[in-house]
C-alpha cells in the first residue's frame, strides 16, 4: 500500500499565505537586526567610556607618583607592590582592538 494516496495530494499552493509568512520573517528578521545594532551602538559606547576612564586613571597615578617618589629606590619598591594589584581590570589587550586606525 502507498503511503499517499494521489487523491489526497493537493497541486495548489496558496501563495497568498506563503507571501504573508515571508514577511513577518522578513520584518521579524529586520527587527532583530535593528535591535542587535542598536545594543552593539550601547556596548561601543560605554567601551569608549571605560577605556577613556582606565587611560585617564592610568595617566593621573604616573604623574602622582612620578610627584610623590622623587626617589628612584622608592619608586621601584611601589611599584614590585602595586605590580599585582593595580589595575584591577585590565584593559589593555581590548584597547588595540578598538583603538582608532
Amino acid at each position: 500500500e502507498d503511503l499517499f494516496d494521489e487523491d489526497d495530494i493537493d497541486p495548489v499552493i496558496d501563495t497568498e499565505n506563503v507571501q504573508i509568512d515571508v514577511d513577518t520573517q522578513l520584518n521579524k528578521a529586520l527587527n532583530e537586526n535593528a535591535l542587535l545594532k542598536h545594543r552593539m551602538y550601547k556596548r561601543a559606547i560605554i567601551i569608549d567610556e571605560m577605556k577613556s576612564a582606565y587611560m585617564r586613571d592610568i595617566v593621573v597615578l604616573k604623574n602622582a607618583f612620578s610627584e610623590i617618589f622623587k626617589n628612584d629606590k622608592d619608586k621601584e619598591e611601589l611599584i614590585k607592590v602595586w605590580r599585582h594589584t593595580l589595575p584591577s581590570v585590565d584593559f589593555r589587550s581590548g584597547l588595540a582592538l578598538h583603538a582608532p586606525s
